[in-house]
């Protein structure tokens, strides 16, 4: 009610307005009301009065391609196909952009059983501006049953009224066969079509039942790393443990080597458990996406004391292997693959999980990350990505505590070499900016 009174309000008051300039005036004010009291008919279902209000608006604006589909949706409430047809007619020819309008006059023509050549014509328009599209194809096969009759109608058709007119007229029996021949292909032609629908239905069918399958494998795949993640937490505090009141207390290889005493048992122990675990941890790396982030910490901290129990330079092929692959891993990062990524791709079309090493945002894990890279990578590039990250986190507190406790100096020394001059510069930029933070505090 308050919308009416409003509207009036306004209307008034235009209407004063538009009185004072004359004629023009009331023709200008007859367009502005006509189209908007014409839609509010229409909801009501005042067809007559809602055509009264949209005739007089088009009166003024006569190339208004809304007004004329507007003019035609009411027609077609009234079952007014051939006037409802002409307005969407006019609608298009003012706009042709409208692609949508033309599928909508080809489905008026052949839900309303109009065979003639307007049918075929806006049908075939349709498969022109949407290709492939089965409302097209549902319509062209609506639209060839209404227009091709069966079999036994053609031939009871043939014989009431072709053979006496072609008897009567004395015509050849050769033309009845080819007028046979013809409507059998024409037979044989529909039951193809008919065939193809059954069997896209069909093939359609059997994907929909794939994608469920799909949906339940995945929903199963879910549950499972769900327990395999829960097997993970108690082998982080293992993790932890061996990393902070064993590994990290033993005296590192670098320390050793300006020592001349020699590995007890113990030591070679350790070392050789070190070797054998790291490959194993390296390669549960993968499966880090699936876990939860917090355990990140853990797994790369007891990767790093297990380095520092290994002499980098004399290791196995296996064994350098293993420290190539974990450099690329914890630089780049480990990003879901295989089926897992298949399954999660059809399912759900998100991006894949990745975790990330040396690109977190976690300060502890970032650094700790970038001594590992340091430890076991040999390609210059990532010697220097690594070296630069260090020596951005160096200017911070916590990036000097993070140096310090993980005791940094020897594997900054091992780059300080003649065989890598080019590590030389930004090597000792790392150790400049430790020592003016040093100075500093």
């Amino acid at each position: 009610m308050l919308k009416w009174l409003v509207t009036f309000r306004d209307n008034h008051l235009l209407e004063c307005y538009l009185g004072s300039c004359g004629a023009e005036g009331e023709r200008a004010w007859k367009s502005l009301k006509g189209f908007q009291f014409a839609k509010l008919y229409f909801e009501v279902k005042e067809y007559e009065l809602a055509k009264r209000y949209i005739s007089t608006y088009l009166s003024v604006q006569k190339r208004d391609r809304r007004a004329h589909r507007f003019l035609g949706q009411i027609y077609e409430a009234e079952d007014n196909i051939e006037e409802a047809f002409g307005c969407y007619r006019r609608s298009v020819e003012l706009n042709p952009m409208q692609k949508d309008l033309v599928l909508k006059i080809a489905e008026l023509l052949c839900n309303n059983a109009v065979t003639d050549e307007r049918a075929k014509y806006w049908v075939e328009k349709s498969a022109k501006l949407f290709p492939g599209s089965p409302a097209v194809y549902k319509l062209k096969e609506q639209l060839l049953d209404c227009k091709a009759p069966s079999l036994a109608e053609l031939h009871k058709y043939d014989v009431d009224n072709t053979l006496p007119s072609h008897l009567g007229k004395s015509q050849s029996n050769s033309e009845l066969q080819v007028a046979r021949q013809n409507l059998q292909q024409h037979e044989t032609k529909m039951s193809q079509l008919r065939e193809t629908l059954r069997k896209m239905t069909d093939e359609n069918n059997e994907l929909r039942s794939s994608l469920n399958s799909l949906r339940e494998n995945n929903e199963l795949l879910k549950t499972q790393l769900l327990r395999i993640s829960k097997v993970y937490d108690p082998l982080t505090i293992l993790m932890d443990w061996i990393s902070d009141q064993h590994l990290s207390k033993i005296e590192i290889q670098e320390e050793r080597e300006g020592s001349e005493k020699p590995q007890c048992a113990k030591e070679n122990y350790t070392l050789e458990n070190c070797m054998k675990l790291l490959p194993m941890v390296t390669g549960q790396l993968q499966w880090m996406p699936f876990v939860d982030p917090k355990l990140h910490m853990s797994v790369i901290q007891f990767i790093y004391w297990s380095l520092r129990q290994i002499d980098t330079g004399s290791q196995d092929a296996s064994m350098t292997a293993t420290m190539e692959r974990l450099a690329e891993v914890i630089l780049k990062g480990a990003v879901q693959k295989g089926s897992m990524q298949k399954w999660t791709k059809k399912s759900t079309r998100s991006k894949p999980k990745a975790a990330h090493f040396f690109k977190s945002s976690s300060m502890p894990l970032r650094f700790l990350s970038t001594l590992v890279v340091l430890r076991t990578a040999k390609r210059m590039n990532y010697l220097t990505q690594a070296f630069r990250s260090l020596c951005v986190d160096l200017k911070t507190d916590e990036g000097k505590i993070l140096f310090l406790q993980y005791r940094c100096v020897p594997i900054i020394l091992s780059h300080l070499t003649i065989s890598k001059k080019c590590l030389l510069f930004i090597a000792l930029n790392a150790l400049v900016e430790m020592a003016m933070n040093n100075d500093k505090k």
